[in-house]
């Protein structure tokens, strides 16, 4: 009898190049990523690794939030030439970005671009008590295009900061009934999870998404 292989999906992961920067006070500039810079080099990553479908999102971490914006037409792109691949689109809800998120924005509805990528890294908060009268207009315009299309916002969360668990807490209770928000990093390590994990099972249970 023929063992049959269980198919392999990546539901996130990075496409593109960074550039290099000094992290984190270091004397030289390094360029922490193997990520893949073309469709070509990620599909045949997907191949080396027997993945069969993926969900591909700008690549970033460079303190630009600029940076990722660029990315968008690859992973559209990418998306666009292969069923293998579906993406995600890069959104800001810093001030500064506004005029660029509205541009992102436009690209919903392409084909194979199924969900919105934000994080506070750069900038701002996830906490919606947080959230100034531009930052709140921004979020809201984000937040109703992913619940008008029906599309998943992955946050990224870490450790303090305005990505810390415990804002995304305050956004997914404010609006994880109406928004399907997928919590990148479950916490962003141990204090994140020991905050996070015990109220995952209860947050599904009363309905959020």
């Amino acid at each position: 009898m023929q063992k049959i292989r269980k198919k392999i999906f990546d539901n996130h992961s990075h496409i593109g190049p960074v550039p290099g920067f000094a992290y984190y006070g270091l004397p030289e500039v390094v360029k922490p990523t193997t990520d893949y810079d073309t469709i070509d080099e990620y599909l045949g990553g997907m191949d080396e690794h027997g993945i069969d479908r993926a969900l591909v999102l700008p690549n970033y971490g460079y303190p630009d939030s600029n940076q990722p914006f660029t990315l968008n037409p690859l992973v559209a792109e990418g998306a666009e030439r292969s069923d293998r691949l579906l993406g995600a689109i890069w959104v800001s809800a810093l001030p500064k970005d506004k005029d660029k998120t509205i541009e992102a924005l436009k690209l919903i509805g392409q084909k194979g671009l199924i969900a919105l990528k934000a994080t506070c890294l750069l900038g701002g908060t996830l906490d919606p008590e947080g959230w100034d009268d531009e930052s709140s207009e921004l979020w809201n315009m984000i937040l109703d295009a992913a619940a008008e299309h029906d599309m998943p916002i992955h946050i990224h969360t870490s450790p303090s900061g305005g990505s810390d668990i415990d804002n995304a807490l305050a956004m997914i209770k404010k609006y994880g009934k109406r928004n399907k928000i997928h919590v990148v990093h479950m916490g962003g390590g141990v204090s994140g999870h020991i905050k996070f994990v015990p109220q995952f099972c209860d947050l599904v249970e009363d309905g959020y998404q």
